[in-house]
C-alpha cells in the first residue's frame, strides 16, 4: 500500500508538471507572435524603409527614362532633318526582366537592393550617352559659328504657349473648302498686332500682298537650302531683298487672306521639300514641351485656312 500511494503521488507531480511546462511553452510562443522583440522591431523597420526606397528608385528610374526617350525623338530629329545624320539607338532593346511591384515580396532585401543598383547604373550609362549626343550637336552649331542662326530653330513669334499650337503639316480640314487639303505650315493661334520675328539669318525674297489665299505674307530664304514663309500678316515691316538675322521683327499677325482666325501661318521648306516646322523649334522648347507640342499638331484636324 506505502508503494502504491508513492507511485500515485509521483505520477501526479509528473502529469501537473508536465502541464505547467505546457503551458509555458504555449504562452510563450503565444506572445512572441503577438510581440516583436526589439530586433525583430527594428529588422521589420529596415525592411519596410528599403521596400520604400526602392520604390522612390524606381519612380525616379522612370521619369528619367521618359526624359531619356523625348530627347531620342527630338535628337534624331535634329540629326535627320538639320545635319543629314541617323541617330544611332541611345537605349538598349526593352529589358523584359523588368521588377514589377509583387516581386517586393518574393525578393530578398540583398536581391532588391542588388538590383535597383544594377538598373540605376543603366540609367547612368544611357544619361552619359545622350549627354554626349547633346555635346555633339553643340560642337557641331559651335563649328558652324555664325551659320547656326542660319538655321530656322526658333518660334516665330514670343511668348508661345501650348495653347498656341494649331494644326501642322499634312492632310487637314480646311474651313473654305470644307474638304481635307495639304497642308504646308503650323498655325500658331496669337491676338491681332502680335509681333512676328524671322527664325534664322537670311534675306527677304518674297512679299505678298493680297486678300486671298495666305494673304499678306514674307518669305525669308536661309543658307543650306532653307526657306521660311510667315503669312496671314496684318502688316510687313521688311522691303524685298533685305539682309535680317535671327529675331528680326519682320511684322504683325493679323487675319489677311483666307484665315478663319488671328493666326500666324508657318512654313519650313529645305531644298523644295516642305518641312515639320515642329521639328524645328528645338531651340526653345525643352523634351517635354516639344512633346506636347508636336502631339498637339498632329492631332489637329482642322487648319485655320
Amino acid at each position: 500500500m506505502e508503494r502504491g500511494r508513492i507511485y500515485e503521488i509521483v505520477l501526479t507531480a509528473v502529469k501537473y508538471v508536465g502541464m505547467g511546462i505546457g503551458i509555458a511553452v504555449v504562452s510563450y510562443f503565444s506572445v512572441a507572435l503577438i510581440v516583436s522583440t526589439e530586433n525583430e522591431k527594428r529588422l521589420m523597420s529596415e525592411n519596410r524603409a528599403l521596400k520604400e526606397e526602392y520604390e522612390n528608385l524606381r519612380e525616379k528610374m522612370r521619369v528619367v527614362e521618359n526624359v531619356i526617350s523625348d530627347l531620342e525623338v527630338r535628337d534624331r530629329t535634329i540629326y535627320r532633318d538639320v545635319f543629314n545624320a541617323e541617330l544611332p539607338a541611345v537605349t538598349e532593346e526593352p529589358d523584359s526582366s523588368a521588377l514589377q511591384v509583387g516581386d517586393l515580396f518574393d525578393k530578398s532585401v540583398e536581391e532588391l537592393v542588388w538590383e535597383a543598383y544594377v538598373k540605376g547604373r543603366k540609367v547612368d550609362f544611357t544619361v552619359s550617352r545622350v549627354d554626349g549626343w547633346l555635346d555633339n550637336i553643340t560642337d557641331n552649331l559651335l563649328e558652324r559659328g555664325k551659320k547656326a542662326k542660319a538655321l530656322p530653330s526658333i518660334l516665330p513669334i514670343t511668348d508661345f504657349e501650348l495653347m498656341q499650337t494649331g494644326a501642322s503639316t499634312g492632310q487637314k480640314f480646311s474651313p473654305f473648302f470644307k474638304q481635307l487639303k495639304q497642308h504646308n505650315g503650323i498655325d500658331i493661334m496669337a491676338p491681332i498686332g502680335a509681333d512676328v520675328i524671322c527664325t534664322a539669318d537670311g534675306t527677304v525674297t518674297g512679299i505678298s500682298r493680297s486678300a486671298k489665299g495666305l494673304g499678306n505674307s514674307v518669305t525669308v530664304t536661309h543658307a543650306d537650302g532653307y526657306k521660311t514663309v510667315y503669312a496671314h500678316l496684318g502688316e510687313i515691316s521688311v522691303s524685298l531683298g533685305r539682309s535680317v538675322r535671327q529675331g528680326t521683327l519682320l511684322g504683325k499677325v493679323g487675319i489677311s487672306g483666307n484665315c478663319f482666325a488671328a493666326c500666324l501661318h508657318y512654313e519650313v521648306w529645305r531644298e523644295g521639300r516642305c518641312q515639320d516646322p515642329v521639328f524645328y523649334f528645338f531651340a526653345n522648347l525643352d523634351p517635354f514641351s516639344f512633346k506636347d507640342v508636336a502631339m498637339t499638331a498632329m492631332t489637329t484636324g482642322q487648319a485655320m485656312d
